[in-house]
C-alpha cells in the first residue's frame, strides 16, 4: 500500500509539473518530492492526504478521480491507525539490545480476514483504478502539449 501511494504521488506530480499547473507554493521537483515521500516515510495517513492534494492540484482532472473515495480512505486511516509507524505489522520486536519493546505492546482481537479484505480491496483500486484514469489524462495531456508545439512551431 505504501509503494503504491508513493508511485501514485510521483505519478501526480509529474502531471502537474507538465502541464506546468499551480502549485500553491508547493515545489514538485522530482528531488523535492522523493524528499516528502521520506518524510513521510511509512505513514500511509500521510501519504493517502499528499496524494489527495496532489489530485487536487490537478484542474483538469474530473471527480471523482481528482480525490481518493472516501471509502477508500477510511481503509487507509484504519490501516494507518493500526501501524502508524509501519513497523508493527513487520516486527515482532522493534529496536535493538536495551531499546527494544514489542511491537505490538497489547494485543488486540479484530475480525483480520474482514479489515484485510477490506483493506486488499482498497489497494486493488489505488493499483489499478487511480493510475488508469491517471494514464488516461496524461495521454490527453501529451497530445495537448504536443498540439501546443506544432502551433508555435508554424
Amino acid at each position: 500500500m505504501e509503494l503504491c501511494l508513493k508511485w501514485l504521488i510521483r505519478f501526480a506530480a509529474g502531471i502537474i509539473r507538465r502541464g506546468a499547473y499551480d502549485t500553491r507554493g508547493e515545489n514538485l521537483s522530482y528531488d523535492k518530492v522523493d524528499e516528502k515521500l521520506r518524510d513521510d516515510s511509512h505513514s500511509i495517513r500521510k501519504l493517502a492526504e499528499r496524494l489527495n492534494r496532489y489530485l487536487g492540484l490537478i484542474p483538469d482532472l474530473d471527480p471523482p478521480n481528482n480525490r481518493i473515495d472516501a471509502e477508500s480512505f477510511e481503509a487507509l486511516k484504519w490501516l494507518d491507525a493500526q501501524d502508524e509507524t509501519g513497523e508493527n505489522f513487520r516486527y515482532s520486536v522493534i529496536g535493538k539490545g536495551a531499546d527494544s519493546r514489542p511491537a505490538r505492546e497489547t494485543q488486540t482481537n479484530i475480525n483480520f480476514y474482514e479489515h484485510v479484505n477490506r483493506v486488499h480491496q482498497r489497494a486493488l483500486l489505488l493499483q489499478a483504478g487511480y493510475p488508469d484514469a491517471l494514464d488516461a489524462f496524461r495521454d490527453l495531456q501529451d497530445e495537448y502539449l504536443q498540439e501546443m508545439r506544432e502551433m508555435t512551431d508554424d
